[in-house]
């Protein structure tokens, strides 16, 4: 309602409704799935038979139940089938180089330091010497973790350089390979 000089007369409205957002949670004892190194193919026959025994075995004890669905039984056959081949088959490599060693004696007493000092601060109550120095474990890591990534790129950039001016393509794309190369899909994802 306008006013005298047309102005807008606002009224405040008190409400006692409660917002809640509600989290997404995480079901309890279901793990994430993972690939597997599907390149790695059982080859050998010993291990392709003694896969076969596990998975039939692991299959028997489940049992066929009377009164399940078809999409309990695939569930279950699913489950059965990812499970014997976590066991055989491993996490794939990685494809792309890594900037920096993970065996770098350097870097793990960083790594330490900084672990040290968040469970200080996670332990105790978190006052500002023990905050200071978990930041500043964190600010020495990161520190040489990019000197190490910026060192690597730099060498990595004198490499391709070097291989494009002596016309070596073999060696420049395989390089540019090892650094951005194309991920690899298999057909059946």
């Amino acid at each position: 309602m306008r006013g005298a000089y047309c102005w807008t007369h606002h009224q405040l409205l008190t409400s006692k409704v409660a917002f809640r957002i509600r989290q997404k949670h995480n079901r309890q004892g279901t793990s994430k799935s993972t690939k597997l190194n599907k390149a790695k193919q059982l080859t050998t026959i010993s291990h392709r038979v003694s896969c076969e025994q596990e998975m039939d075995s692991a299959l028997a004890q489940w049992g066929e139940k009377e009164n399940s669905t078809p999409d309990e039984e695939w569930a279950v056959l699913q489950l059965v089938e990812y499970n014997t081949a976590k066991t055989y088959l491993c996490k794939p490599d990685r494809k792309h180089q890594d900037c920096f060693d993970r065996n770098d004696q350097e870097l793990q007493t960083l790594f330490s330091r900084r672990d040290q000092a968040h469970q200080r601060v996670l332990q105790t109550r978190s006052t500002r010497s023990t905050t200071a120095a978990y930041k500043d474990a964190c600010r020495l890591l990161q520190k040489r973790t990019r000197a190490l990534k910026s060192d690597w790129w730099e060498r990595k950039a004198v490499e391709l350089q070097r291989a494009a001016d002596r016309s070596n393509m073999k060696c420049f794309y395989n390089g540019l390979e090892a650094v951005w190369g194309p991920k690899r899909r298999d057909l059946f994802t």
